[in-house]
C-alpha cells in the first residue's frame, strides 16, 4: 500500500508500507493533496524513540494532541488512548499517522502494537461515519524520502 490512500475514507485504513518508490515520482503531490483536503499528517520515526521509557500511547499522543496525556499506567492507557483518538475525529478534516522505523517498534515493541492497532480500529467507526479519512502507516524500512516528506 502507498501514502496515495492516506486521502481517503475507507476501511482498509492500517498500512504496511516497504517501497517507497512512488514517493520519488508523487511525493510533493501526496502532500499537496493531504494539504489540501486538511488531513492532519503526524510522523514519529520510532528510533528517535527506541530506548524510550515511556508507552507508545504516550510517544504517539504527543505530537497527535490528544486529551488525556500522558498514557502511563496504571489506568487503561489503550482504552484512553482509543477515547482521545475518537475525538479529534470531531476536530480534525482527516489523519494520517505515520510510524517511521516501525521495523525497530516491532522488534521492540510487538505488545504495544497490537494493542495500537485495536485501539486504533476500535474507533475508526467514528470517521468512517463522517466519512474522514483516518489512516495508520507503518513504514517498515528505513526511507529518507519518508522523513523528507512527511517529517516537516
Amino acid at each position: 500500500m502507498s501514502y496515495l490512500a492516506a486521502k481517503y475514507a475507507h476501511l482498509r485504513c492500517v498500512h504496511f508500507v516497504r517501497n517507497v518508490q512512488g514517493l520519488r515520482d508523487s511525493g510533493e503531490e501526496i502532500v499537496a493533496d493531504l494539504k489540501a483536503t486538511n488531513v492532519k499528517v503526524v510522523y514519529v520515526n520510532f528510533g528517535d524513540f527506541a530506548f524510550s521509557p515511556h508507552t507508545l500511547a504516550t510517544i504517539l499522543g504527543e505530537p497527535l494532541d490528544l486529551d488525556f496525556q500522558p498514557f502511563e499506567p496504571p489506568g487503561p492507557v489503550w482504552v484512553r488512548f482509543s477515547d482521545s483518538m475518537g475525538g479529534l475525529s470531531f476536530r480534525l478534516d482527516g489523519l494520517a499517522l505515520i510510524i517511521d522505523r516501525a521495523d525497530i517498534l516491532f522488534e521492540r515493541r510487538m505488545d504495544e502494537v497490537y494493542d495500537l492497532i485495536d485501539s486504533f480500529l476500535s474507533q475508526l467507526h467514528l470517521w468512517y461515519d463522517r466519512k474522514k479519512p483516518c489512516n495508520l502507516f507503518f513504514q517498515l524500512e528505513k526511507s529518507d524520502l519518508v522523513r523528507r516528506y512527511f517529517g516537516s
